[in-house]
């Protein structure tokens, strides 16, 4: 993989490809599988990136989303394993996701949800803490259920 980043237009030229094709190539670039590492900071680092993304949706139900370092590392693992790159990320966070983001709206005293390692492998639920009334919020109306009018 190395020696393959290191390819000039001369090297293609000996390796019997003619002159007049290289000379319209413009750029010779070598692509690489993406690693944890990098999976995970194209979860964190962008300006839109996935974890900010899903940060947003959760503070609309004033609900803050946190993730622990080895959750986003299990999400990497996830996605590697997968073998859906990138791309997939999205994905693994759907899955991830789904149910919290339902049950959120339903219960408004959530108001944070902590993804762990075991989250991401299935082999637990995510940390959900609750806010307390006596902490400003006031409990949602309920109506009657024959109120209907």
């Amino acid at each position: 993989d190395v020696l393959l980043g290191q390819i000039t237009p001369q090297d293609l030229v000996k390796l019997g490809l003619i002159p007049e094709l290289v000379g319209r190539l413009p750029i010779i670039a070598t692509l690489t599988g993406l690693d944890k590492e990098s999976l995970v900071r194209i979860l964190t680092e962008p300006k839109n990136a996935l974890v900010k993304q899903y940060q947003k949706l959760f503070s609309y139900d004033d609900a803050e989303l946190t993730f622990e370092p080895k959750a986003l590392e299990a999400i990497a693992d996830k996605a590697i394993e997968r073998k859906i790159g990138a791309r997939g990320l999205r994905a693994v966070m759907e899955g991830l996701l789904m149910n919290v983001m339902y049950d959120i709206p339903s219960d408004r005293t959530i108001d944070r949800v902590t993804i762990t390692p075991g989250c991401v492998e299935g082999t637990e639920q995510p940390k959900i803490s609750h806010r307390t009334e006596k902490e400003g919020e006031a409990p949602q109306p309920s109506l009657p259920a024959d109120s209907a009018s």
